[in-house]
């Protein structure tokens, strides 16, 4: 079950608090999204969790609490300014009375539906799904089902804030920053310790100096005559996370040089404003980061010895439209047999045409030459039937004629992707996916693909969608995708 409190603001002291209720929340504008899956014996039932939020946020008071199955039934439920608290199965029963305002439509689909008459979410889930999606698309279907209690958007849990300080004291009093370094150097030891212990680094570092009151004429020689408007503050954003502590260290050095303290220093307090996972950097697999060929050469030689010589593999580029088939790899320690192979064809082929061979010994020549240069044995390939859309086979085999081997690769089909993705109903038959409805069209499956996962914007706006080729009945081949966070079908494009 999810939760959703409505507060007069969110800030990050309200999250924390919120924390001690449940692991994974997430907030949005003026909401809070609480997941309280596997805290039912903690909080024992409804009210309990009610009860818990509401001693999370005391002494304030939430505007409204909201308890349901999905996110927006819970945010609907928070919005009427009470605890209410829907029980799983009635998210429909429960919006049926709501007006149908509180749907998130845009303006063009309020204006395409305001003919029908309708008033409340039950009038517009009582529409036939199959006839808002013909008329409405994408939208309307997805607000249909939000109309009929049924959201299946998932949370994005927030990580609780980490407020990483470490506090030191100067004694004696620091003027000059030799004297300073071992206890900066020292604070930063600890700060990296913490930092390490969560896995993180710091994105931004702020070092704040506290100073001796009393100024004596050798301060004065070394840190200038004093300022009254320079803070005593100093930040420091490295390029990427960073928990080393030496690193750290010389970037405040440069800050303090080029702004040294107005006083003695007698006090430090390092805050890590800022962290985020450490990068991963490929050079780093053996300990310090690498920066120079030798040590790369270094790793590379290790991975060959532990592993064995196959995973030191090099690319080599295809003619081929499918981004995923762009690039093949081989082992590097097959080379040289790999280009001797090559050479061998390429001189049969030359061969052949010299001693007035028909053309169609030099095409076989020229084929075996790409098969020694791809490294794949095109005999089994071809002899293994109608091969997936997406491996290694050419698409253009699917319902054509096989090529033989040999023979030149046939050009792939064209994909034309459409100008905005559609969405597929799925079709069941006894538990099993047999085809899929494209508004009045039927896909039936006679082969799918297996499932290429691609995700990104995880710095934004985090996606993630299973490709599929599907091959239909007819023998038109399509390129479709499962999106992860909405758990729909969709179609991308075809096959010309």
């Amino acid at each position: 079950m999810l939760a959703c409190v409505w507060l007069e603001s969110v800030d990050d002291a309200l999250l924390r608090q919120l924390f001690a209720v449940t692991p994974v929340l997430s907030a949005r504008g003026e909401v809070v999204f609480l997941d309280l899956r596997g805290t039912e014996r903690l909080h024992r039932g409804t009210a309990g969790a009610i009860a818990a939020i509401r001693a999370a946020l005391a002494p304030g008071v939430p505007r409204g609490i909201g308890l349901a199955g999905n996110r927006f039934t819970a945010e609907i439920a928070a919005r009427t300014g009470r605890a209410v608290a829907v029980p799983p199965g009635d998210e429909a029963l429960f919006l049926a009375h709501l007006p149908l305002a509180v749907l998130p439509l845009s303006a063009g689909l309020a204006r395409r539906l305001e003919p029908l008459g309708l008033r409340t979410l039950g009038d517009f889930a009582s529409l036939p799904l199959g006839s808002v999606e013909r008329r409405y698309g994408p939208e309307g279907v997805a607000m249909h089902r939000l109309a009929r209690g049924d959201d299946e958007a998932a949370l994005v849990p927030l990580r609780p804030d980490e407020d990483l300080r470490v506090l030191a004291r100067v004694e004696p009093p620091a003027v000059a920053f030799d004297a300073l370094a071992g206890q900066l150097g020292e604070a930063l030891g600890q700060l990296a310790t913490a930092l390490d212990e969560r896995d993180r680094g710091v994105s931004r570092l702020v070092l704040r100096c506290e100073l001796d009151p009393a100024r004596d004429v050798e301060a004065d020689e070394v840190f200038g005559p004093p300022s009254a408007h320079a803070p005593e503050v100093w930040e420091v954003l490295p390029a990427s996370p960073e928990a080393r502590a030496p690193l750290l260290l010389d970037l405040l050095a440069l800050q303090l040089e080029r702004r040294p303290p107005r006083g003695a220093v007698t006090g430090l307090l390092l805050h890590a404003a800022e962290v985020a996972p450490l990068a991963v950097h490929q050079n780093g697999l053996f300990g310090e980061v690498a920066r120079d060929a030798s040590r790369r050469a270094e790793a590379l030689s290790r991975l060959v010895a532990t592993l064995g010589p196959e995973v030191a593999r090099r690319p080599r580029v295809r003619r081929e439209h499918l981004l995923e088939q762009r690039w093949t790899d081989e082992v590097a320690s097959e080379g040289d047999g790999v280009r001797d192979a090559g050479a061998r064809a390429s001189k049969t082929s030359r061969a052949g045409s010299a001693t007035g061979a028909t053309g169609r010994a030099a095409k076989a020549a020229r084929g075996a030459s790409r098969v020694a240069e791809r490294g794949v044995d095109e005999t089994s390939r071809a002899a293994s039937g109608v091969p997936l859309v997406g491996s290694v086979a050419d698409p253009g085999d699917v319902g054509g004629a096989r090529r033989r081997p040999g023979d030149e690769p046939a050009c792939g089909p064209t994909l034309r992707l459409l100008r905005r993705p559609e969405v597929l109903v799925p079709l069941l038959a006894g538990g099993e996916l047999v085809g899929f409805r494209r508004g009045r069209i039927e896909l039936r499956v006679a082969r799918l693909s297996a499932p290429r996962r691609l995700e990104g914007g995880w710095w934004r706006d985090a996606w993630a969608r299973d490709e599929h080729d599907l091959v239909t009945d007819d023998g038109a081949i399509w390129r479709i995708c499962r999106d992860m966070p909405t758990r729909r079908w969709l179609l991308l494009g075809e096959f010309d």
